[in-house]
């Protein structure tokens, strides 16, 4: 059986579990941990001579610092609490929604994605309105996405964008393809005549995505087939724009670009 004291001294012990997570931040002093927790010198002692007899942190010059074990349980611990978190917060529209077409790598890494919200009618304050989006997209110095659904504003929308310098890169489902060549060539024409507009195709999915350089958002199917066109998952940290790249990247190596000489002869 393999040993569980290590586990314990992490988990077991408040006191212990967070400081792993406060050295992750960088050195602390005794006195800095007292103040932290509003404990005194004695009662902190155990909890740190445990943690340097299991050779998690060492002590220098009177600071506390994480070994290299130490910084390798606590990456992992704290992608783990934020793991949970996201899930935890999270967890009804998560239920609720198909996560199908979300590569379970990257579903293996929402922790990423922890300090994001689900925007819907009851706490849509992040962006207050519609206008609120609109204005945050405008603002964005790039744009990438993933459109599974269409609404009649998107072409001249993306014109404007690409036309405005905004660097855009869209992946369309072949379905949306199919109305753009039907109903909004000319517009389409337009859009790939623009230097830094790039358009592609996948196959059909589940999940619609914007991820700029200042925020990033999902939207998904309910797991009866139905868009839900009202909530969203929203975040505009470095580490849930992160994961949308991520999304992105994902989704752009399984799609094929538009030419526009291809659309020009058909």
């Amino acid at each position: 059986m393999p040993d569980k004291k290590l586990f314990q001294i992490v988990t077991r012990s408040g006191v212990r579990t967070e400081t792993l997570l406060m050295l992750k931040d960088g050195c602390k002093s005794a006195g800095e941990l007292c103040s932290h927790f509003k404990i005194a010198p004695q009662e902190l002692a155990p909890r740190t001579r445990e943690l340097v007899e299991s050779d998690l942190i060492i002590k220098k010059d009177k600071n506390y610092y994480l070994t290299d074990l130490g910084k390798i349980i606590t990456e992992k611990y704290s992608e783990f609490k934020n793991l949970l978190y996201f899930i935890g917060d999270k967890q009804d529209f998560l239920k609720e929604h198909d996560l199908t077409d979300i590569p379970f790598e990257l579903q293996l890494r929402f922790e990423m994605m922890s300090q994001s919200k689900v925007v819907c009618p009851e706490n849509h304050s992040i962006f207050d309105t519609h206008d609120g989006f609109m204005d945050n997209v405008v603002k964005s110095k790039y744009l990438k996405g993933l459109a599974s659904i269409m609404f009649p504003s998107y072409p001249s929308f993306f014109n404007q964008l690409a036309e405005s310098g905004t660097n855009v890169e869209i992946i369309v489902t072949e379905s949306i393809y199919s109305i753009l060549k039907t109903k909004y060539k000319d517009q389409l024409i337009e859009y790939l005549n623009y230097e830094d507009a790039q358009l592609y195709i996948c196959d059909n999915n589940k999940l619609a995505f914007v991820v700029t350089d200042s925020f990033f958002s999902i939207s998904l199917f309910f797991k009866n087939g139905i868009f839900d066109h009202v909530s969203d998952i929203v975040g505009f940290d470095p580490d849930s724009i992160g994961w949308g790249e991520l999304l992105f990247d994902h989704y752009v190596k399984q799609s094929v670009p538009v030419k526009i000489e291809d659309l020009m002869s058909s």
